[in-house]
């Protein structure tokens, strides 16, 4: 089994969105775990992907408004884009309850501003590190490996690897997993 892996391509602007576009004419095999855009708006001005390449996106936080996979099994792997189990996932849902968006897409608002506070910083990776551990033994016997995205840095806990942010993505080859940079490759 060889599978290509990425997550939180987060397209926001023409330069990020060719980029991408890039990385998927080249490459075979690919699983996006979520995240590929900001929102809605940006993905009305540099869509394309879903048309264009055979590749499995699932679904992100930022990815709400969309009708995709939550989850796909992959061999022995779980691959998800994990936001469902960490702190920033908890505190956007409860403020997603009190915006306009929220009626509109069933999700979101000023909750995603809010959370990217949290995104990426030490308290974020502290409870998002705790919540993997404590995750991770809960499981108990399945203990299947979980690949996923979200964080935007590497980390390995257990079972679970997050990916970093895109450009860095993964490379699959049976059990082993090599991360690398795409800006490295162009």
């Amino acid at each position: 089994m060889r599978a290509v892996l990425f997550a939180d391509a987060h397209i926001h602007d023409a330069e990020t969105a060719e980029l991408v576009h890039r990385f998927l004419d080249e490459k075979n095999d690919v699983y996006f775990l979520g995240d590929m855009f900001d929102g809605p708006e940006d993905m009305a001005k540099y869509d394309g992907f879903l048309e264009k390449y055979d590749f499995v996106w699932l679904k992100g936080n930022h990815d709400y408004w969309m009708d995709l996979p939550e989850r796909v099994e992959l061999g022995d792997y779980v691959l998800t884009h994990g936001h469902k189990v960490l702190p920033t996932w908890k505190v956007e849902r409860y403020f997603v309850k009190y915006t306009p968006a929220a009626q509109r897409f069933g999700l979101f608002g000023p909750a995603m501003s809010f959370s990217r506070l949290l995104r990426g910083s030490p308290l974020e990776r502290y409870f998002g590190d705790a919540v993997l551990r404590l995750k991770s033994i809960l499981r108990g016997s399945e203990r299947r490996p979980v690949i996923m995205g979200h964080l935007h840095h590497y980390l390995v806990k257990d079972n679970i690897v997050v990916l970093p942010r895109f450009p860095e993505y993964a490379v699959l080859r049976g059990s082993r997993l090599e991360i690398r940079n795409y800006l490295d490759e162009i």
